[in-house]
């Protein structure tokens, strides 16, 4: 569907005035007007005005127009919309750029993460246009949100629920990308959808409409179709109530971000996917501090993706808890030794909670062998042997059928269950403070690369509980490494029993 203008003998004095307004909340957010600025085209009415405007304002030379097709669509609708933003970016002399995102891809995000498509479609799109932006060196994006989207999104986020902060709003100006410096923009945010409409009708602009707008199937056109015009008929001054509340919100989320900012250094040690965080001094701060602590410590880590009212909820219930171990946002997280310490993405985890109970594989000159082990008995995993007992192992016994004469006797701190697995590329072992890359302790037991295929990891819900450091010179030989702070409440002395299977 097309939007035409209709001719109007006042226009010349309401875009300057709507070209002036918007200049002006462009120089209170510093927008440098000679460095090059991406705008998020839809081809719709919003940012149509949007790019109309910031051309007369900046110029064409330094603007770029990104349109991330989501392919959830109709063909022939996105066909006819791609002309548009083709024949408008021409018009203007603007460079376009065209981002696809692969047809169901969306769908299946959303299955996968168990949100709306809507909020999936938010994910891919600003993950494009930040993607995009970094590529042709922009460090400004500006989209064309409006007065009535922060109104739609405040009842959108008051029915779904979540945090507090959000119901503050769109913010106006916001940092994505902190290693680059990319920043999102809304210059549009004061403005209402009338004043953008009559501008368009007026500058003779053509803009497309997304047929899903009118599909009340989805929460904000409900809102927006149903909700609004009721407020409008009965409450007529709604909109200042809402704008009171946000601006309410927003400084409250101001006042608890300054004093989990200035907590922080004092509970949180390393930096990066390295950082951990005390919980000792966490658990003296209120409820909202101890949230926003959370929030900054995951944005640390590089988390930003899972960060939502339901991660943090159940990490900081299981810090209150005491749990060893969490997943939350796909991720695990170890809590075993009085700190926060982020193990690893769940379904790459070697975490034992995630796999199977029999080994992926008995290939083990691949390095790929993996047992879960819930009880004493014998076992069978990659090139090994191993016979558990929770009683010293008794030579007159007939528990393991194994050669008595070619075997190694190891006692381990271990809980119930654990897991044998191979050695990761890259692993890093870490309790409470202490922190070591595996490849330094292999250098320094002078380990070869030739053996380090067999060299095997003893975990279990703490954490890991010993290193075998193993070679063979036509006998297997161990060296134990046991990490310290090792021994834990619920950890017990168990007695195996290891041997080779088969030919070195």
């Amino acid at each position: 569907m097309l939007g035409y203008p209709e001719a109007n003998p006042s226009k010349a004095k309401r875009m300057k005035t709507l070209e002036y307004k918007v200049k002006k909340v462009l120089l209170d957010m510093h927008v440098d007007f000679h460095k090059p600025l991406a705008i998020a085209f839809s081809g719709g009415l919003d940012s149509s005005v949007l790019l109309s405007i910031l051309v007369r304002i900046i110029g064409h030379e330094n603007i770029r127009a990104i349109h991330v097709c989501h392919n959830i669509r109709p063909k022939e609708e996105l066909e006819k919309e791609k002309i548009i933003l083709q024949k408008t970016c021409r018009d203007m002399n603007i460079p376009l750029t065209i981002v696809n995102i692969r047809q169901g891809a969306i769908s299946e995000y959303a299955h996968r993460t168990k949100c709306g498509v809507e909020a999936a479609a938010r994910q891919y799109r600003y993950h494009a246009l930040i993607r995009t932006a970094q590529r042709f060196g922009i460090s400004t994006i500006a989209t064309a949100h409006q007065a009535d989207d922060q109104a739609e999104t405040f009842f959108l986020r008051l029915l779904r629920g979540g945090r507090l902060e959000a119901l503050g709003g769109i913010l106006q100006s916001r940092l994505v990308d902190s290693t680059k410096d990319i920043y999102i923009i809304r210059p549009l945010l004061s403005f209402r959808r009338y004043e953008l409409e009559a501008f368009a009708r007026e500058n003779s602009l053509e803009w497309s409409e997304d047929s899903t707008n009118r599909d009340n199937s989805f929460l904000r056109n409900r809102i927006r179709h149903e909700l609004i015009p009721l407020l409008d008929t009965r409450f007529p001054s709604w909109r200042s109530s809402i704008e009171s509340y946000q601006l309410q919100a927003q400084e409250l989320k101001s006042l608890v971000t300054s004093i989990a900012r200035q907590r922080m250094p004092t509970m949180v040690r390393g930096r990066g996917k390295d950082a951990i965080l005390d919980q000792t001094l966490f658990k003296k701060e209120e409820a909202l501090v101890r949230r926003e602590i959370l929030r900054l410590f995951l944005m640390q880590l590089g988390l930003e993706d899972i960060v939502n009212q339901g991660v943090l909820r159940s990490l900081e219930h299981a810090i209150l808890k005491r749990a060893p171990r969490i997943e939350a946002g796909r991720c695990q997280f170890d809590l075993s030794c009085g700190v926060v310490k982020y193990i690893g993405k769940a379904d790459s985890s070697s975490a034992f909670l995630d796999r199977s109970i029999s080994h992926l594989k008995d290939l083990w000159k691949l390095d790929e062998f993996f047992l879960k082990v819930r009880e004493p008995g014998q076992y069978e995993c990659g090139p090994f042997r191993i016979v558990v007992s929770q009683s010293k192992y008794d030579p007159s016994s007939n528990i393991a059928a194994i050669d008595k004469e070619d075997f190694i006797y190891l006692s381990i701190p271990l809980s119930f269950p654990f897991v044998f697995r191979n050695r990761k590329e890259g692993e890093t072992i870490s309790h409470g403070t202490f922190s070591k890359d595996l490849d330094a302790i292999f250098k320094k037991q002078k380990i070869s690369s030739e053996s380090k295929h067999i060299i095997t990891i003893l975990e279990d819900e703490y954490g890991i509980a010993a290193i075998l450091l193993m070679t063979f010179d036509g006998k297997l030989n161990i060296k134990s490494y046991y990490p310290p702070q090792l021994l834990c409440e619920k950890r017990k002395i168990m007695y195996i029993l290891l041997s080779m299977k088969g030919d070195f």
